[in-house]
C-alpha cells in the first residue's frame, strides 16, 4: 500500500521502474513477464491528460469566439492573454500553498477557464469606448478602467464567494473535500484575472492601434445606421412568441446528439475496474464465503473471454467483500455492456447482497 502523503503516480511509476530493474538484473525471471491488470498511475495520468486537453480546446474556442466578434486581431489577443497569466497565477499560489495538480485542481481550473476573459472583455471594451469619443490612449485607459471597476470587483467577488461555505464544512466528507480542491483554483484564478484586467489590460490597451472612427460629443445628437444586431434585436422584440419557441427547440434539440453521445466517462474512469461489492448473511462463515467466492470466480474466468477481462481480485471476510475485474488493453467491449451482462448473469447466492459498480455507476 501507498504511504500517506505520497504521490500516486509517483509511486506507481517507481514500482514499474522496480520491475523492469528486477527483470534486467535477475537471470532467474529473465523470462517471466510481468502484466500489471491494475494502475491507478495510468488512470490518473489519462484522467489528467483528459482535462488538460480539454482545458486547450476550450481556451482555443474562447479566442476564436472573441476574434468572431472583435474582428480586431490585437484585442483578442490582449483579451485572451488573461487566460495563461491568470492560470499562472492560480497555479503559483495552489503551490506555494502545498496544494498539487491533481484531477479535481485540474477541473477546477478547466471549469474557470471560460470565465477569465470576463473582466478583460469588460474593460477593454469600455476603454475603447472612451478612446472613440476621443481620449487619448492613457487617459482612456485610466477613465474607461474606473468606469467599470466596480462593477468588474463586484461580479467577480460574487463568484468566488459561491465556495466559500466549503471552508466550514466540517467533519472532512467527500463534499468538503472535492468543493475546495475545485474551488480554490477557479478562486484564485478569478481573482488573478481581476488584478490583470484591473493593472495589466489597461497598459496594453494603450498600444492598440486606434483603427475605429472617433465620435466627438457634438456628433452624438446624429442617429447612426442601425446594424445586423440592431436590426435583430428590433425583430426579435416583435416577435417574442417565435423567440421562445426558438429557444425551446434549441433546447430540446441539443439532447438529440447527447443521447447519441451515451453515458461515457473520461478514458480514466472507462479503464478502471469493475466492482462488486458483496455483503454476506449473518449465518456465513470463512467456509460458506470462500466457497461463494470461488463461484464468483468461476464465473469470471468462464467468461473470461466474453466480457473481454484481464484479471480478477478478491478479498473478503465472512462479513463480506469485494471483487474487482479489469478490461485487456485491447477490449473493444463498454462498461456498460459489461454492467448489462453481469446483472442479468451474475450467479445469485441465496442471502447474499450484491452491488455493481462500473464508470462511477452504482446498481
Amino acid at each position: 500500500y501507498k504511504s500517506a502523503g505520497e504521490n500516486t503516480v509517483e509511486v506507481c511509476r517507481r514500482v514499474r521502474a522496480a520491475f523492469d530493474s528486477m527483470l534486467a538484473e535477475h537471470s532467474e525471471v529473465a523470462e517471466l513477464e510481468f502484466r500489471p491488470f491494475f494502475d491507478q498511475g495510468k488512470i490518473i495520468e489519462n484522467s489528467l491528460g483528459t482535462l488538460y486537453e480539454n482545458a486547450l480546446y476550450g481556451g482555443f474556442l474562447a479566442v476564436l469566439v472573441l476574434y468572431a466578434f472583435f474582428r480586431r486581431l490585437r484585442m483578442t489577443l490582449l483579451v485572451a492573454a488573461a487566460i495563461p497569466l491568470s492560470l499562472t497565477i492560480a497555479v503559483t499560489v495552489l503551490y506555494l500553498g502545498g496544494d498539487t495538480l491533481n484531477i479535481a485542481t485540474l477541473m477546477g481550473l478547466t471549469l474557470a477557464v471560460g470565465m477569465l476573459i470576463d473582466n478583460a472583455i469588460v474593460v477593454v471594451e469600455s476603454i475603447l469606448r472612451r478612446r472613440e469619443l476621443g481620449d487619448r490612449p492613457a487617459l482612456a485607459a485610466a477613465t474607461g478602467t474606473g468606469e467599470v471597476a466596480l462593477a468588474v470587483v463586484t461580479a467577480t467577488l460574487t463568484t468566488v464567494a459561491v465556495f466559500l461555505p466549503a471552508i466550514f464544512l466540517t467533519g472532512g466528507s467527500d463534499a468538503s473535500v472535492w468543493l475546495l480542491s475545485i474551488g480554490k483554483p477557479i478562486g484564485y484564478s478569478l481573482l488573478g484575472s481581476l488584478g490583470i484586467a484591473l493593472v495589466l489590460i489597461p497598459l496594453g490597451s494603450i498600444y492598440l492601434r486606434k483603427d475605429r472612427t472617433t465620435v466627438h460629443p457634438k456628433d452624438q445628437a446624429e442617429e447612426p445606421r442601425p446594424g445586423l444586431y440592431a436590426r435583430a434585436l428590433r425583430w426579435s422584440l416583435h416577435h417574442r412568441f417565435a423567440i421562445v419557441l426558438l429557444a425551446f427547440g434549441i433546447y430540446y434539440s441539443s439532447r438529440i446528439p447527447s443521447e447519441a453521445m451515451g453515458r461515457q466517462g473520461s478514458r480514466g474512469r472507462e479503464q478502471g475496474p469493475v466492482r462488486v461489492m458483496l455483503r454476506f448473511p449473518r449465518h456465513f462463515g470463512m467456509a460458506e464465503a470462500d466457497a461463494a467466492i470461488q463461484k464468483y470466480e468461476e464465473y469470471v474466468l468462464d467468461a473470461k473471454d466474453k466480457l473481454q477481462i484481464e484479471g480478477i481480485f478478491c478479498r473478503f471476510d465472512k462479513n463480506g467483500g469485494m471483487a474487482m475485474m479489469w478490461k485487456s488493453p485491447d477490449a473493444t467491449i463498454e462498461k456498460s455492456a459489461i454492467r448489462e451482462t453481469l446483472q442479468n448473469e451474475w450467479p445469485r447466492i441465496a442471502g447474499v447482497n450484491t452491488s455493481l459498480e462500473t464508470a462511477g455507476e452504482q446498481g
